[in-house]
């Protein structure tokens, strides 16, 4: 019997509804919204001057939402020093629920948590100068975000943006460039999954 139930829940938690990859071959899809000096490059990535920002709709996988994916090829220049971007969770009122902030020393750049009133020491890096796929999970029951690199788990995070965040239904997800960065293949999508995968 548990058996039984435990695939019965394993097929219920299974998407639904096909995935969005955001690769802008051709331009933004639907719902994407872009602010600042936004434009594509010869090979069809989005790419941020200081200041421009991105902003995606969480794309709903399942009815029910209990966790959401946040995934993006970055490629931040090597000549970037200090702050380089900031990637947050947020409601459809804007209040955040995580932030993570990017910070860069010509050499790599640092994933930071970010609170309301501080940010924190690196949870992982890669570096400038080349593309690297950055991908942050929010498993909602737990309020922790598990932070990968090029698809290798380097840590996890519990500290929200405040102590009101938890409370908060995700549903936009923003990347703020403060330097400079292209990006590509996109995925912000939430779906039924309730815990992470072993490692």
């Amino acid at each position: 019997k548990c058996e039984r139930a435990e695939k019965s829940f394993s097929e219920a938690a299974k998407p639904s509804v096909d995935g969005i990859i955001h690769d802008f071959e051709s331009g933004l899809l639907e719902g994407v919204t872009t602010s600042g000096n936004a434009s594509f490059t010869s090979d069809k990535k989005l790419s941020l001057a200081s200041g421009a920002s991105i902003t995606l709709p969480l794309h709903k996988r399942s009815v029910a939402v209990g966790t959401v994916i946040l995934s993006a090829k970055l490629n931040i220049p090597s000549d970037v020093n200090g702050t380089a971007a900031g990637i947050s969770l947020t409601d459809a009122s804007g209040n955040k629920i995580f932030l993570f902030t990017v910070k860069a020393d010509g050499e790599n750049a640092y994933i930071c948590e970010t609170t309301k009133n501080a940010t924190y020491g690196a949870i992982g890096s890669f570096a400038l100068g080349e593309e690297h796929t950055l991908g942050l999970e929010y498993y909602r029951a737990t309020s922790d975000v598990r932070v990968y690199v090029d698809g290798v788990f380097i840590g996890a995070s519990t500290l929200l943006y405040s102590a009101d965040s938890a409370s908060l239904t995700p549903d936009k997800a923003t990347l703020l460039s403060y330097g400079g960065v292209i990006i590509d293949d996109m995925i912000f999508e939430g779906y039924a999954k309730v815990a992470p995968d072993e490692e």
